[in-house]
């Protein structure tokens, strides 16, 4: 694995052929994407690098955050489960009562 100022080289190097300017702009764009995806991982690894947590107490904020996370999303699909649940039985109902008070039109005819 390479070391932050080995990333923060190839960085450079990525943002110097970046702002050269080709004939190819899909050439270009990948150039700017890799740019940012490098910068995106050289500023995660400095910021874990330098936190101000030890690495345990890292490790549990993130456990936690990602346990909140999925606490939040399970309720949320149980209340989507259960909004879809009496849809469904709203148009059940709506769908019997338009039979039984069809068939019942029927009858007084």
């Amino acid at each position: 694995m390479k070391n932050y100022k080995e990333l923060l080289n190839d960085a450079e190097s990525l943002f110097k052929n970046v702002t050269h300017k080709n004939t190819k702009s899909s050439d270009d764009t990948g150039k700017i994407l890799a740019a940012a995806i490098i910068g995106l991982a050289v500023g995660g690894i400095l910021g874990i690098l330098f936190a101000p947590s030890a690495g345990s107490e890292t490790r549990n904020t993130i456990a936690g955050s990602v346990n909140d996370l999925s606490g939040t999303v399970r309720e949320k699909a149980r209340q989507g489960v259960d909004k879809l649940s009496d849809l469904k039985n709203q148009a059940v109902d709506t769908v019997r009562t338009k039979i039984n008070g069809s068939a019942e039109t029927e009858e007084t005819v």
